[in-house]
């Protein structure tokens, strides 16, 4: 694999990705379960619409974090994903395969919202937390930067359930 899609590999955090869309259908599950009747396409556009987005995040987060990563011990939660590091890219590759990744997901969600059943609501929870995973590292609210880390994590993490945002995955009954 050459070295630049690597790289753009490891600062996705996959196994990240991946707990993003458990969580997401951990949340569906909690729904349904408490009467909701699952929409698979809406299931669906909701979290094809998610991952681009997230992965956004954690490009923004690899660039506006990696003077710190670099110094720190990294755990499978913490610390960012060591490309930048190991390959020594300049951190502006990280800001660009953010706006990439962010565009892309823009793009995805606004085709899900226009062809198929993804509702408003869901495009606005989804707006509101990549906003706040990019004001996580990034300016001007710099939230880690400013003792939030420890309230945006959970809060960010919980959005992307569909338990939050019923109307993303499921219509009820």
């Amino acid at each position: 694999m050459p070295r630049r899609l690597w790289a753009v590999w490891k600062m996705a955090r996959p196994s990240q990705l991946l707990l993003i869309l458990i969580v997401y259908l951990l949340g569906a599950t909690i729904a349904a379960a408490n009467g909701a009747t699952l929409a698979p396409r809406r299931l669906v556009a909701g979290a094809t619409a998610l991952l681009p987005l997230a992965a956004s995040v954690h490009y923004a987060n690899e660039f506006a974090d990696h003077e710190t990563d670099a110094r720190t011990d990294r755990t499978p939660f913490s610390g960012g994903s060591g490309a930048l590091a190991a390959t020594g890219f300049d951190p502006t590759f990280a800001l660009r395969a953010a706006q990439t990744a962010l565009l892309v997901g823009i793009a995805t969600t606004t085709l899900l919202f226009t062809l198929t059943s993804l509702p408003a609501t869901s495009v606005g929870v989804l707006a509101l937390i990549t906003a706040f995973g990019w004001q996580y590292s990034l300016g001007p609210l710099a939230l880690a930067w400013r003792g939030w880390a420890n309230s945006t994590t959970p809060l960010s993490a919980a959005s992307y359930s569909p338990s939050t945002v019923p109307a993303s995955s499921m219509t009820h009954s």
